[in-house]
């Protein structure tokens, strides 16, 4: 655009002093270089970071096979005698389902989806160095889509970030097993960063039944199988449990999310790990975002069920301020808040009803239909016997006998027993190490 004659004058002033400005400060600018320390990129430094969270991490994860259908009972099951190719004999031509999972408790407790040992009549885990155990299930959460295992052997465990340590923009690396590759060893290593936080999957959550809310969403790399697997932070602490790879028409360059190891995540895995079933709370109210109703946030409320706690106490159109002191401000953080209230005492809730503010303490249920399973469903299956616990440190009870198994002449259904060849079974996973370390022909039950 031509510059107005008028203006002409004044104009070149100004650019005789930039030149001028330019002139003075070029000697500066010839010896700074075109970018400061701060802002070179350290390949090799992050490339250095990447190397030492596989070399810490993978001993911890490990890549889970799960079969539809028993092992034969002329099986030797043992971690000492099983390897990936009898492995696949024992599986046979039954379907199969591969995920992934994390020690985390040295005693052999491992953390995984849910939905990958669902169904499960044998599940074995082999770690990054190829060794094949066989592992059985301590306890699940199918709301929270998680599930501990235990295999009779102590692994490396791994730790977990600080809650604050997951932003937007971090590195994170996930290590697993994606489509079965790692079925042999060698876990698989992708890098990324996280995308977001707070993701929600609602339509996943109704097909699954599950709740898929406060995700991590994260550009690293993941396919089935990396299901259940850990992401970490660069020092090699897990930020995250994979739980699901959305891939828009069956294609490639999906979206990976992560269920957040966040303190609600580690206290249901310390329940799980005790054998004691993840409960959750339950009010009996719907609603929706109230930001265009109140400058505070909060949930309006647009239906009561009946005969729910909230029936007689919470009415249409109450707005939900605050659960248990923790803001609500919208109905996600709502239906998390009372997931995770407690049910043995009442909780406090803070409205706004008709413009006016008030608490009401209300004493939750526990949400229907969404308890895991427990010590009390704990199963293990050996050489055609099926055990189960007999009750809180009173042994175990065979529930099952095959035909064919090779200790049908040792056992019998319904029997009782606390000791195996002089050892201790207080429980189905003490009876599950036990049996690993000895051969059928020195077993004794009593």
């Amino acid at each position: 655009m031509p510059i107005p004659t008028a203006a002409a004058p004044a104009v070149r002033r100004c650019l005789f002093a930039l030149i001028a400005a330019m002139a003075m400060a070029a000697p500066a600018l010839a010896e700074r270089p075109m970018t400061s320390r701060s802002d070179t990129v350290d390949l090799a430094g992050l490339e250095g970071s990447f190397r030492r969270v596989a070399n810490r991490a993978a001993p911890g994860v490990v890549a889970i096979t799960v079969g539809n259908a028993l092992p034969p009972a002329s099986a030797d099951t043992r971690s000492a005698v099983l390897n990936y190719d009898k492995l696949t004999t024992l599986l046979g031509d039954g379907s199969r389902t591969v995920g992934t999972g994390f020690c985390v408790d040295a005693r052999g407790y491992i953390v995984t989806n849910q939905h990958v040992i669902e169904g499960a009549k044998q599940i074995y885990v082999t770690t990054d160095t190829g060794r094949t155990l066989p592992a059985i299930v301590v306890a699940t959460d199918r709301r929270g889509d998680l599930a501990v295992l235990k295999v009779p052997t102590s692994l490396p465990a791994l730790s977990f970030a600080p809650p604050a340590s997951r932003t937007r923009g971090q590195w994170v690396v996930a290590i697993g097993n994606p489509m079965g590759l790692a079925g042999r060893g060698e876990m698989s290593i992708s890098t990324g960063i996280i995308s977001a936080t707070e993701r929600t999957l609602p339509k996943l959550s109704r097909v699954e039944g599950r709740l898929y809310s406060g995700l991590i969403q994260t550009t690293a790399e993941l396919n089935p199988g990396n299901s259940g697997g850990p992401i970490f932070d660069l020092e090699g602490r897990v930020v995250g449990v994979v739980t699901a790879v959305v891939l828009p028409q069956g294609e490639a360059n999906g979206l990976g999310f992560a269920l957040p190891a966040d303190q609600s995540m580690q206290d249901r895995i310390a329940t799980m790990i005790r054998g004691d079933k993840v409960r959750y709370g339950y009010l009996g109210v719907a609603g929706t975002a109230a930001q265009s109703r109140t400058a505070r946030g909060g949930m309006v409320v647009t239906r009561v069920g009946a005969g729910t706690p909230a029936e007689g106490r919470i009415r249409e159109g109450d707005v939900i301020l605050a659960l248990g002191g923790r803001p609500v401000n919208d109905e996600e953080t709502f239906v998390r808040h009372v997931g995770s209230a407690t049910t043995s005492t009442p909780v406090r809730l803070s409205l706004l009803r008709g413009g006016r503010s008030l608490d009401v303490s209300i004493r939750l249920a526990e949400r229907p239909g969404q308890a895991g399973t427990g010590r009390s469903e704990q199963r293990l299956h050996f050489r055609g016997v099926t055990f189960k616990n007999a009750g809180e440190g009173r042994g175990c009870i065979v529930e099952s006998v095959s035909e064919d198994s090779p200790l049908r002449t040792l056992v019998s259904g319904g029997l009782q027993f606390e000791q195996v060849s002089q050892v201790d079974v207080p429980n189905i996973l003490a009876l599950q190490s036990t049996l690993d370390r000895i051969g059928v022909g020195q077993l004794r039950f009593k």
